[in-house]
Protein backbone atom coordinates (compact mmCIF):
# COMPACT_ATOMS: atom_id res chain seq x y z
CA UNK A 1 0.00 0.00 0.00
CA UNK A 2 2.64 2.22 1.00
CA UNK A 3 5.48 2.23 -1.30
CA UNK A 4 9.00 3.71 -0.18
CA UNK A 5 10.32 6.91 1.15
CA UNK A 6 13.28 9.22 0.53
CA UNK A 7 14.26 12.42 2.25
CA UNK A 8 14.46 15.45 0.14
CA UNK A 9 16.59 18.83 0.36
CA UNK A 10 14.79 21.91 1.59
CA UNK A 11 13.04 24.09 -1.59
CA UNK A 12 15.19 27.87 -1.53
CA UNK A 13 13.65 30.69 -3.42
CA UNK A 14 15.13 31.82 -6.00
CA UNK A 15 17.81 28.30 -5.94
CA UNK A 16 18.96 26.65 -9.52
CA UNK A 17 21.35 24.36 -10.41
CA UNK A 18 24.92 26.60 -10.55
CA UNK A 19 27.14 25.00 -13.47
CA UNK A 20 30.81 26.79 -13.42
CA UNK A 21 32.62 26.60 -16.30
CA UNK A 22 35.98 24.74 -15.19
CA UNK A 23 34.16 22.01 -15.23
CA UNK A 24 34.11 21.82 -18.77
CA UNK A 25 37.36 20.54 -18.48
CA UNK A 26 38.72 23.39 -20.97
CA UNK A 27 40.66 26.45 -20.77
CA UNK A 28 41.59 29.24 -23.10
CA UNK A 29 44.86 30.84 -23.48
CA UNK A 30 44.97 34.27 -25.04
CA UNK A 31 48.30 36.10 -26.01
CA UNK A 32 49.01 38.74 -23.29
CA UNK A 33 48.32 41.95 -23.71
CA UNK A 34 48.06 45.05 -22.18
CA UNK A 35 45.28 46.40 -22.17
CA UNK A 36 43.13 43.63 -22.62
CA UNK A 37 41.52 43.62 -25.88
CA UNK A 38 37.56 44.40 -26.28
CA UNK A 39 35.84 40.98 -26.97
CA UNK A 40 35.28 42.18 -30.99
CA UNK A 41 38.96 42.27 -31.34
CA UNK A 42 40.02 39.11 -30.19
CA UNK A 43 41.49 36.34 -33.06
CA UNK A 44 38.46 34.90 -35.04
CA UNK A 45 40.00 31.42 -33.85
CA UNK A 46 39.98 32.66 -29.93
CA UNK A 47 36.43 33.90 -30.64
CA UNK A 48 35.18 30.76 -32.19
CA UNK A 49 36.37 28.36 -29.22
CA UNK A 50 35.05 31.29 -27.05
CA UNK A 51 31.47 30.82 -28.55
CA UNK A 52 31.83 26.92 -28.48
CA UNK A 53 32.42 26.88 -25.39
CA UNK A 54 29.78 29.51 -24.30
CA UNK A 55 27.23 27.17 -26.04
CA UNK A 56 28.09 23.80 -24.54
CA UNK A 57 27.89 25.63 -20.66
CA UNK A 58 24.38 26.98 -21.84
CA UNK A 59 23.86 23.13 -22.81
CA UNK A 60 25.13 21.31 -19.59
CA UNK A 61 23.58 24.25 -17.55
CA UNK A 62 20.44 23.50 -19.41
CA UNK A 63 20.39 19.83 -18.77
CA UNK A 64 21.18 20.06 -15.45
CA UNK A 65 18.00 22.29 -15.33
CA UNK A 66 15.87 19.76 -16.69
CA UNK A 67 16.93 16.69 -14.35
CA UNK A 68 16.82 18.32 -11.00
CA UNK A 69 13.64 20.71 -11.78
CA UNK A 70 11.11 20.97 -8.66
CA UNK A 71 8.02 19.02 -9.71
CA UNK A 72 6.32 19.81 -6.66
CA UNK A 73 7.03 20.61 -3.03
CA UNK A 74 5.55 20.07 0.52
CA UNK A 75 5.41 23.46 2.85
CA UNK A 76 9.28 24.18 1.96
CA UNK A 77 10.40 20.85 1.18
CA UNK A 78 11.21 20.52 -1.99
CA UNK A 79 10.54 17.01 -4.86
CA UNK A 80 12.63 16.67 -7.94
CA UNK A 81 12.30 15.04 -11.16
CA UNK A 82 15.24 12.96 -9.71
CA UNK A 83 13.88 12.34 -6.36
CA UNK A 84 10.97 10.95 -8.37
CA UNK A 85 12.74 8.87 -11.17
CA UNK A 86 15.08 7.55 -8.48
CA UNK A 87 12.07 6.55 -5.92
CA UNK A 88 10.22 4.66 -9.13
CA UNK A 89 14.08 2.89 -9.30
CA UNK A 90 13.54 1.85 -5.68
CA UNK A 91 10.02 0.88 -5.95
CA UNK A 92 10.54 -1.69 -8.97
CA UNK A 93 14.30 -2.99 -7.24
CA UNK A 94 11.30 -3.74 -4.27
CA UNK A 95 8.62 -5.07 -5.87
CA UNK A 96 9.92 -6.66 -8.71
CA UNK A 97 13.83 -7.44 -7.78
CA UNK A 98 15.35 -5.36 -10.78
CA UNK A 99 16.23 -2.17 -11.51
CA UNK A 100 14.71 -0.82 -14.62
CA UNK A 101 17.54 0.88 -17.37
CA UNK A 102 15.17 3.47 -18.57
CA UNK A 103 13.22 6.12 -17.17
CA UNK A 104 9.67 6.11 -16.52
CA UNK A 105 7.12 6.74 -18.77
CA UNK A 106 5.00 9.17 -17.96
CA UNK A 107 1.96 8.22 -16.23
CA UNK A 108 4.07 5.74 -14.05
CA UNK A 109 5.99 9.04 -13.60
CA UNK A 110 2.86 10.90 -12.03
CA UNK A 111 1.77 7.53 -10.22
CA UNK A 112 5.25 7.77 -8.37
CA UNK A 113 5.26 11.27 -7.54
CA UNK A 114 1.67 10.99 -6.00
CA UNK A 115 3.13 8.22 -3.74
CA UNK A 116 6.22 10.11 -2.78
CA UNK A 117 4.26 12.78 -1.26
CA UNK A 118 1.79 11.25 0.15
CA UNK A 119 5.42 9.32 2.18
CA UNK A 120 6.09 12.53 2.66
CA UNK A 121 3.71 13.27 4.14
CA UNK A 122 2.80 10.36 6.19
CA UNK A 123 6.57 10.63 7.65
CA UNK A 124 5.64 14.13 9.42
CA UNK A 125 3.06 12.23 11.29
CA UNK A 126 5.43 9.49 12.24
CA UNK A 127 6.94 12.00 15.57
CA UNK A 128 3.48 11.46 17.13
CA UNK A 129 3.07 7.69 16.96
CA UNK A 130 5.77 5.72 19.07
CA UNK A 131 5.79 2.13 17.97
CA UNK A 132 7.32 -1.21 19.14
CA UNK A 133 10.97 -0.35 17.73
CA UNK A 134 11.82 -4.59 17.99
CA UNK A 135 8.98 -4.94 16.09
CA UNK A 136 9.47 -3.43 13.40
CA UNK A 137 13.25 -4.22 13.17
CA UNK A 138 11.97 -7.87 12.51
CA UNK A 139 9.69 -7.31 10.12
CA UNK A 140 12.25 -4.76 8.13
CA UNK A 141 14.61 -7.73 8.13
CA UNK A 142 12.07 -10.20 6.91
CA UNK A 143 11.06 -7.88 4.10
CA UNK A 144 14.95 -7.75 3.28
CA UNK A 145 15.49 -11.37 3.26
CA UNK A 146 12.26 -11.26 0.99
CA UNK A 147 14.09 -8.99 -1.48
CA UNK A 148 17.13 -10.70 -1.84
CA UNK A 149 15.42 -14.10 -2.37
CA UNK A 150 14.42 -12.27 -5.70
CA UNK A 151 17.85 -12.15 -7.13
CA UNK A 152 20.15 -15.11 -8.37
CA UNK A 153 23.33 -14.21 -6.44
CA UNK A 154 24.18 -12.01 -3.84
CA UNK A 155 26.02 -10.29 -6.49
CA UNK A 156 23.25 -9.59 -8.37
CA UNK A 157 21.69 -8.05 -5.33
CA UNK A 158 24.48 -5.98 -4.52
CA UNK A 159 24.70 -4.79 -8.17
CA UNK A 160 21.13 -3.66 -8.46
CA UNK A 161 21.76 -2.23 -4.95
CA UNK A 162 24.39 0.08 -6.33
CA UNK A 163 22.25 0.72 -8.99
CA UNK A 164 19.57 2.02 -7.12
CA UNK A 165 22.07 4.26 -4.71
CA UNK A 166 21.43 2.77 -1.31
CA UNK A 167 24.03 0.76 0.48
CA UNK A 168 22.47 -2.43 2.90
CA UNK A 169 22.15 -0.46 5.76
CA UNK A 170 20.22 2.69 4.02
CA UNK A 171 17.64 0.02 2.66
CA UNK A 172 17.19 -1.76 6.05
CA UNK A 173 16.97 1.37 7.38
CA UNK A 174 14.62 2.89 4.45
CA UNK A 175 12.46 -0.82 4.75
CA UNK A 176 11.75 -0.16 9.06
CA UNK A 177 10.82 3.41 7.82
CA UNK A 178 8.26 1.73 5.52
CA UNK A 179 6.81 -0.94 8.75
CA UNK A 180 6.46 2.74 10.75
CA UNK A 181 4.48 4.37 8.61
CA UNK A 182 2.19 1.01 7.86
CA UNK A 183 1.66 0.35 11.56
CA UNK A 184 0.92 3.99 11.92
CA UNK A 185 -1.67 3.93 9.59
CA UNK A 186 -3.56 0.81 11.06
CA UNK A 187 -2.96 1.99 14.46
CA UNK A 188 -4.45 5.33 13.98
CA UNK A 189 -7.27 3.84 11.27
CA UNK A 190 -8.53 0.67 11.65
CA UNK A 191 -10.57 1.64 14.89
CA UNK A 192 -12.60 3.61 12.58
CA UNK A 193 -12.60 0.80 10.08
CA UNK A 194 -15.38 -1.25 11.73
CA UNK A 195 -18.15 -3.67 9.36
CA UNK A 196 -20.99 -5.37 10.41
CA UNK A 197 -22.61 -9.00 10.33
CA UNK A 198 -24.74 -7.33 7.03
CA UNK A 199 -21.68 -5.90 4.86
CA UNK A 200 -20.14 -9.60 5.43
CA UNK A 201 -22.85 -11.41 4.50
CA UNK A 202 -23.76 -9.03 1.71
CA UNK A 203 -20.33 -9.23 0.73
CA UNK A 204 -20.29 -13.46 0.59
CA UNK A 205 -23.40 -13.62 -1.65
CA UNK A 206 -22.44 -10.51 -4.20
CA UNK A 207 -18.48 -11.21 -4.85
CA UNK A 208 -17.00 -14.00 -2.37
CA UNK A 209 -19.57 -17.00 -3.77
CA UNK A 210 -19.52 -16.16 -7.68
CA UNK A 211 -15.72 -15.66 -7.53
CA UNK A 212 -15.54 -19.12 -5.39
CA UNK A 213 -17.52 -20.69 -8.48
CA UNK A 214 -15.41 -19.29 -11.26
CA UNK A 215 -12.74 -20.69 -9.80
CA UNK A 216 -13.80 -24.24 -8.19
CA UNK A 217 -17.04 -26.76 -8.62
CA UNK A 218 -17.32 -27.77 -5.51
CA UNK A 219 -20.19 -26.24 -3.34
CA UNK A 220 -18.77 -22.92 -1.73
CA UNK A 221 -18.14 -23.16 2.14
CA UNK A 222 -20.50 -21.91 4.27
CA UNK A 223 -20.50 -17.63 5.63
CA UNK A 224 -19.31 -18.46 8.89
CA UNK A 225 -16.06 -20.60 7.42
CA UNK A 226 -14.79 -17.44 5.67
CA UNK A 227 -16.37 -14.98 7.69
CA UNK A 228 -12.81 -13.54 9.32
CA UNK A 229 -11.27 -13.51 6.09
CA UNK A 230 -14.02 -11.46 4.37
CA UNK A 231 -14.29 -9.02 7.55
CA UNK A 232 -9.98 -8.53 7.04
CA UNK A 233 -10.82 -7.83 3.35
CA UNK A 234 -13.87 -5.05 4.06
CA UNK A 235 -11.60 -3.13 6.94
CA UNK A 236 -8.59 -3.12 4.56
CA UNK A 237 -11.03 -1.52 2.18
CA UNK A 238 -12.13 1.10 4.64
CA UNK A 239 -8.58 1.91 6.06
CA UNK A 240 -7.55 2.77 2.12
CA UNK A 241 -10.93 4.46 1.74
CA UNK A 242 -9.76 6.24 5.46
CA UNK A 243 -6.31 6.84 4.12
CA UNK A 244 -7.49 9.16 1.10
CA UNK A 245 -9.24 10.96 3.46
CA UNK A 246 -6.46 11.66 5.86
CA UNK A 247 -3.66 12.38 2.80
CA UNK A 248 -6.34 14.90 1.07
CA UNK A 249 -6.57 16.45 4.29
CA UNK A 250 -2.51 16.67 4.78
CA UNK A 251 -2.21 17.47 1.10
CA UNK A 252 -3.98 20.79 1.96
CA UNK A 253 -2.48 21.41 5.94
CA UNK A 254 1.20 20.87 4.37
CA UNK A 255 -0.11 23.07 1.35
CA UNK A 256 0.92 21.20 -0.93
CA UNK A 257 2.03 22.40 -4.91
CA UNK A 258 2.18 20.13 -8.35
CA UNK A 259 4.46 22.74 -10.20
CA UNK A 260 5.08 20.27 -12.87
CA UNK A 261 2.94 16.51 -13.62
Amino acid sequence: MIKAFTRHRRLHQGCRPQIETRRLGLAIEFPARSPKPALGLLPAKALLVLMTLLCAWRMIAARAEILDRVVASIGNTAITQSDVEREYRLEMFLSQGRVPATPPDPNALQQTQSKLIDQELLQQELSSYPVNSKEIQRQAAERLSAVRKMFKTNDDFQAALRAVGMSPSELLEHLEEQQRILRMIDERLRPAAGVTQEEIENYYRATFVPEFKKQSRSAPPPVADVQDKIQEILVQRKINQLLDEWLSELRKDHHVRIIFQ
